[in-house]
């Protein structure tokens, strides 16, 4: 809080600089202030200030009325960097139109901090683009997703271990999230290729060197294993929950609250699955996962979280009904009735009528007890 009270006052004071700037008289000043003034407001942005990010837009497009690529080709490829991070921020928070917008900047930037200038500006740039085409991809767009892989491949070429290792791993994680992406709609290659890329972010993000980075790629990779398991193959599913587990020794509920409960969501999803295919323990292990997440997961706080983790306990306590456990079903009524609400809140139509078929369902078996 103490934060964003002294970045609102440095953004003030670069409000009262540009009134006494004249643009015409001292333009490279004033586009200097502009940048400094967005640079303020995006970390603003970026802890939850719609306003302040779409104002940081606004600076910086002022500033690029000034810095033109003719006229400062490299001040010109910095602002539309910082255009493009301010509106990455933006769309990633449901903005379409600001995601193609923010492609549109690093493009641009790229072509003057170009691979042969400057390598690992252009290699930086690379990764952002594959972060905007990603987003866009996450909402369905299957051609953003596959340009969003090039990208990254593109960065690597550049962020090498040697080179940059620190770059090397991040864009080696955001290239198993594309990869693991693209292998949830159907390709295993894929998801076997994200798995790669998670293992070699690893060694450089080791839980020694980067405790919490190392346990987001050991989530990760659980959650690439368990879409391998969908295939029937039930080694890949006991990898995940191995890597869930490792997530979870860093992943710590007082660490990362939030992290912890989404891992736990998962562990438990893969234990439900294993527990679908026979092995009744594991049934009720992830019972007790999904409401240990439940304890963080509070519809307060993550409505929707809270909704899917409700609909996986019910799911298991209905699979644990179906198997003769009586009073599971009860259990798994109360579980999908907590999320149908939650969800009904939250608008989102298809999980309201997935929720619902799955409580007709755990109504129908314990009418037939």
């Amino acid at each position: 809080m103490t934060t964003d009270i002294a970045l609102r006052r440095v953004a003030e004071r670069y409000r009262t600089a540009l009134v006494r700037t004249a643009r015409i008289e001292n333009p490279d000043a004033w586009a200097a202030l502009q940048d400094d003034l967005g640079a303020a407001l995006t970390i603003l942005g970026e802890r939850g200030d719609d306003v302040a990010l779409r104002e940081a837009v606004a600076a910086f497009r002022d500033a690029l009325k000034v810095r033109t690529r003719k006229r400062d080709p490299c001040e010109w490829a910095t602002t539309q960097n910082n255009l493009g991070n301010a509106l990455l921020t933006l769309g990633q928070r449901g903005d379409d139109a600001a995601i193609r917008d923010a492609i549109a900047a690093y493009r641009n930037a790229a072509m003057e901090n170009n691979r042969k200038r400057n390598p690992l500006d252009w290699a930086n740039t690379q990764n952002n683009i594959g972060n905007a085409l990603l987003t866009l991809a996450k909402r369905g767009d299957d051609a953003a997703l596959h340009d969003a892989i090039t990208a990254y491949r593109r960065a690597l070429k550049e962020h090498t271990r040697g080179r940059a290792a620190r770059a090397w791993a991040m864009t080696q994680t955001n290239l198993g999230n594309a990869l693991l992406t693209l292998g949830q709609r159907g390709d295993n290659a894929a998801l076997r290729d994200a798995i790669t890329a998670y293992c070699e972010a690893a060694k450089e993000l080791t839980r020694e060197r980067a405790p919490l980075d190392w346990a987001a790629i050991q989530n990760n990779l659980g959650v690439a294993y368990q879409a391998l398991a969908k295939r029937g193959d039930n080694a890949p599913l006991l990898d995940a929950i191995t890597a869930f587990r490792a997530a979870l020794e860093e992943r710590t509920r007082r660490r990362a609250p939030l992290y912890w409960a989404a891992t736990q969501h998962n562990l438990g999803n893969a234990l439900r699955v294993l527990g679908e295919r026979g092995n009744v323990a594991a049934l009720h292990d992830a019972v007790t996962t999904y409401r240990a997440a439940l304890e963080e997961r509070t519809r307060e706080r993550t409505p929707l979280g809270y909704a899917q983790t409700q609909c996986e306990l019910g799911n298991a306590l209905q699979a644990l009904g179906e198997r003769g456990h009586d009073e599971a079903l009860p259990a798994s009524i109360a579980a999908y009735t907590n999320a149908l609400a939650a969800l009904r809140a939250c608008g989102v139509p298809a999980y309201v009528a997935e929720a619902k078929r799955s409580l007709a369902r755990a109504r129908r078996l314990l009418r037939g007890r």
